[in-house]
């Protein structure tokens, strides 16, 4: 089931159009209660999978994407996301299938990022983490927005708030880091 999904495309074009009306909908409820418009973030990973649908769905959309350095610390942190979701949903968590996953997710993301548009923000992860303020300034300019004064402190304060050390092991699945 597995390689199924991650070998055919595991969301449809109609999935992203319904989430289109959704967000249709939303802005439609937020004009009636005389709230300006505002720029929609959908942020998650999986759209990386999906970016054809997605630019096709949403033609003006602003493609952002956080890479990090080494390829192990995105398997690590792939990893230890996969096992620690399964163990919310599960009482045992089977490390295996979570490493089978993993891979097939990997080698699905990697071949993903070599299709990123060539308009896309990339953002070092690293970057956003130590450098926020700059992370900070290079999105806003991207997005068209202007963020300065109490709103960017604000911003640079909630970004590194957000941002706790998490250590990642692959031992604790019995893979040896290098």
């Amino acid at each position: 089931y597995i390689r199924r999904v991650f070998a055919e495309r595991p969301f449809s074009d109609a999935r992203y159009h319904f989430l289109k009306r959704i967000l249709q909908a939303g802005e439609w409820h937020s004009k009636q209660l005389g709230i300006p418009p505002c720029r929609w973030v959908l942020k998650s990973p999986s759209h990386v999978f999906q970016l054809e649908i997605v630019l096709q769905v949403f033609p003006d959309a602003k493609v952002v994407v956080t890479e990090r350095d080494d390829p192990v610390d995105v398997y690590r942190s792939m990893l230890y996301l996969k096992s620690h979701a399964t163990s919310m949903a599960y009482s045992t968590v089977d490390l295996e299938s979570c490493k089978t996953c993993t891979d097939l997710r990997y080698q699905a993301g990697m071949r993903a990022m070599q299709a990123i548009p060539r308009g896309a923000l990339r953002l070092n992860f690293d970057g956003i983490t130590k450098r926020t303020e700059r992370a900070m300034h290079r999105l806003a300019s991207f997005a068209g927005l202007r963020m300065e004064g109490p709103r960017l402190s604000a911003a640079v304060a909630q970004g590194r708030a957000a941002h706790a050390k998490v250590d990642y092991h692959l031992d604790e699945f019995g893979l040896a880091e290098g």
